[in-house]
């Protein structure tokens, strides 16, 4: 395979045929095999840890075990070194059949803020800038500022998981403020976190969480999830 690949960047960057891999690989911004396939390996081994599937056991019944190391022992190195402060959001997937909200992806053409019908309308948006993540919501009780929030999530986080925090926090929020009786809208210019809220299977501890939250704010309440065109000038939203 080695052989294969280096024949390829070859061919790819036109270099002499003397270049050195670590060249081909630097003009190339390829990753080496080795390094892309122990990511892999350290990829699934990290899903598998999230679930409590992970058992990182020795196999090998080779005479001297000080000569080679298991390919989990080598995982389970890569496993030990990844910060203590990264957060395990996987779970096992599930089935989340209730939703007591609605949802709503409208056209772009078709999106308006114009109905005045919601009594708290709320924004929340995902973000990252320089390797750090933040989420950041805007709740509005009859068209007047009653909360606002940034949360900073660290370099780990990623956006469409920043994006669920946002929801996440906003619901938190009206929960804790005992809000009863009203009609609730959420923007979100995320349509895929919008649809992890719809989909059934969840495979996420925060989009649980979230579904949750919305389920029982939804019991005193009506609420909706819309998506909201992003970088469009919408006030609370940019």
């Amino acid at each position: 395979i080695a052989k294969i690949r280096r024949l390829a960047l070859l061919m790819v960057t036109g270099a002499m045929s003397s270049t050195p891999g670590t060249a081909l690989d630097i003009i190339t911004n390829t990753t080496p095999i080795k390094d892309h396939l122990r990511l892999c390996a350290a990829k699934t081994a990290y899903s598998l840890r999230a679930v409590g599937q992970w058992e990182g056991k020795i196999t090998s019944n080779l005479s001297d075990p000080k000569k080679f190391s298991s390919h989990t022992n080598t995982v389970g190195e890569i496993l030990t070194s990844i910060p203590s402060e990264w957060k395990d959001d996987l779970t096992v997937p599930h089935l989340i059949l209730d939703r007591d909200f609605s949802t709503e992806i409208p056209r772009s053409e078709d999106f308006s803020t114009e109905d005045s019908s919601y009594s708290i309308t709320c924004y929340t948006d995902g973000s990252k800038i320089d390797n750090n993540a933040g989420a950041g919501l805007l709740i509005r009780t009859n068209g007047v500022e009653t909360y606002s929030a940034s949360i900073n999530l660290g370099e780990t986080t990623t956006v469409p998981l920043a994006e669920m925090v946002a929801i996440q926090n906003t619901t938190k929020h009206l929960l804790s403020t005992g809000t009863a009786h009203e009609k609730i809208i959420i923007n979100c210019d995320s349509q895929g976190t919008i649809k992890a809220l719809d989909s059934t299977v969840c495979r996420s501890k925060t989009t649980t969480n979230t579904i949750t939250n919305l389920n029982v704010l939804a019991v005193f309440n009506t609420v909706k999830i819309r998506w909201i065109p992003a970088h469009k000038g919408y006030e609370g939203n940019e």
